[in-house]
């Protein structure tokens, strides 16, 4: 009743002592509408093609969901990523998969502070223009 909600980064516990980072760049774990598959501990690769024209190979892959994806990439490349424009998938880890998923790029911010980003890389948000079947497919195959 008498206590407080923030955005915070635990950094360890000492002596009695709770030390917390708060940052705004410190996400909630929030409730979502679908389930999203997260690479920390592995990396996954895939080929984009950006508005229809330009394709980008093996740039690592943040968390898929069947409403969207997030990727990590160079300051250089995330200069040409701008929101609103295309950006489609074209294969997963070397597999070619049978319909490109589109999509449009919602947002991109640095990723300082996000678990499996170097330093200096970009995150690019893509929300699918449709819901994709595929993904859905394999999420819940990995249920299983």
């Amino acid at each position: 009743d008498k206590g407080i909600l923030f955005k915070g980064e635990f950094k360890h516990y000492m002596n009695g002592l709770l030390k917390i980072k708060a940052d705004e760049k410190v996400f909630l774990k929030e409730r979502r509408s679908c389930q999203r598959i997260n690479f920390h501990y592995t990396s996954v690769y895939v080929n984009v093609q950006f508005s229809q024209k330009l394709d980008f190979h093996k740039i690592k892959l943040k968390d898929i969901s069947i409403q969207g994806f997030s990727i990590f990439t160079t300051e250089t490349m995330a200069t040409a990523f701008k929101k609103g424009l295309d950006l489609n998938i074209t294969s997963i880890n070397g597999i070619e998969i049978p319909v490109k998923l589109e999509g449009a790029i919602t947002h991109k911010t640095r990723s300082e502070g996000v678990k499996g980003a170097a330093k200096g890389q970009f995150l690019i948000g893509v929300k699918f223009n449709q819901e994709s079947k595929l993904i859905a497919k394999v999420i819940e195959a990995l249920k299983e």
